[in-house]
């Protein structure tokens, strides 16, 4: 016969997350030594020979429950079979799996069983997932046994979590005017504790080299510790292996991947890839603007000259004015008249001119607010992100 889960059983099964401990929380106590309560701390020779109070105990505190579990962890936990009764069970035999929403992962097969297991005896079972998706997770324990007189018994254990999001990455592409492209990495710590970035890698793809910008201090402070909230910035500069590789408008290229490797509080690894990053190669309209010459070090508060040039890739002939907009969050300011007529341009035709320019603080920046109206048709080109610059303190 086989025993229904509501039976009691002879067999306990109990589950634990094996984390670290986490630092006791202490609210400090202080007051004015004149008062009644200052002149009885100061009496109490323990309170006195005390070091000052701060927010944190030299205790540590060890979980009571699952905590948070966050996306690229390893989440790591131990099932305990208990045997609390006076009978000897024969032919143990514990299942383990995980179920996400999209897959179930078998932990623990069972096989083979245990031939048995004594009165006040105990069998520890632990187990290591590395976490790969987000959202709810349950990890569920079957347990069957046989007992001496051949009752055979079974009953599961479901323990469920949820697995967050630990960072939030954002990225965006610099176009120059060579065919180098830069890319712009940003990582959000979005948990509620302190951590620190152990490692932040770009694999490029077959078509890519890659140059780390991030080992400069100028660019990085050297500053791996991140508070809650906190947001770090990563540039990379991608070469293709090929010079003359030139994709055709409205192409995808595929450029490579981020490799991301932290700590958390207690010193948990964690560690993420991002999906193959993309970038999409953008079709000429009527009118196309490149940056021509850039000095080769620009500092901030010094304004620098720029050589752009424009091409009409339109049919027909334009009557171009040129108007320079300047934005409050862009630190780039252009400097010089806005509103100067350029002349006609032929179809086909390019004109390159020099424009003054500066940065008001540090850091790579993009040359936005360059606008192009033809007189003929009374059409306005608006011209953002036509190159990155790269901006040094003074």
């Amino acid at each position: 016969m086989t025993a229904s889960d509501s039976r009691d059983h002879y067999l306990t099964l109990k589950m634990h997350r094996l984390s670290k401990p986490s630092f006791t929380p202490f609210l400090p106590v202080d007051c004015d030594p004149g008062d009644a309560p200052g002149r009885a701390f100061h009496d109490s020779p323990d309170l006195a020979e005390s070091p000052v109070p701060v927010n944190t105990s030299q205790l540590l505190l060890f979980p009571s429950h699952l905590g948070n579990v966050y996306l690229g962890e390893t989440f790591s936990f131990y099932v305990t079979i208990s045997n609390e009764s006076h009978q000897q069970c024969k032919e143990v035999q514990v299942k383990i799996e995980l179920q996400t929403t999209l897959h179930t992962h078998f932990l623990h097969s069972g096989s083979p069983p245990l031939e048995s297991l004594d009165p006040d005896l105990s069998v520890d079972i632990v187990q290591n997932h590395e976490v790969r998706e987000i959202g709810v997770h349950n990890v569920i324990v079957h347990v069957s046994y046989i007992t001496l007189t051949g009752e055979k018994f079974k009953f599961k254990k479901n323990t469920k979590f949820q697995v967050l999001k630990p960072i939030d990455v954002k990225t965006s592409f610099q176009n120059p005017t060579t065919n180098d492209t830069y890319l712009q990495a940003q990582i959000q710590n979005i948990t509620p504790v302190p951590m620190v970035m152990e490692k932040v890698i770009f694999e490029p793809s077959s078509n890519f080299k890659v140059e780390d910008l991030n080992t400069r201090d100028y660019s990085f402070d050297g500053v791996s510790y991140m508070n809650s909230m906190d947001t770090r910035q990563y540039i990379y500069k991608l070469t293709p292996v090929n010079p003359n590789m030139n994709p055709r408008g409205g192409d995808s290229v595929t450029v490579g991947k981020l490799d991301i490797t932290w700590r958390s509080q207690m010193g948990e690894r964690g560690r993420l890839q991002t999906s193959n990053l993309v970038r999409r190669i953008n079709t000429p309209g009527e009118l196309k603007v490149t940056a021509e010459k850039l000095p080769s070090e620009i500092v901030t508060q010094r304004p620098f000259n720029v050589t752009l040039q424009i091409v009409n890739c339109s049919e027909r002939l334009m009557q171009l004015v040129l108007h320079l907009v300047n934005s409050e969050c862009n630190p780039l300011r252009w400097l010089g008249v806005s509103g100067r007529n350029l002349g006609s341009l032929d179809p086909g035709g390019s004109l390159s001119i020099d424009c003054t320019v500066m940065s008001s603080y540090a850091g790579l920046h993009s040359l936005d607010g360059f606008k192009l109206v033809d007189s003929f048709l009374r059409r306005t080109y608006d011209f953002n992100n036509i190159t990155s610059i790269y901006v040094v303190g003074g």
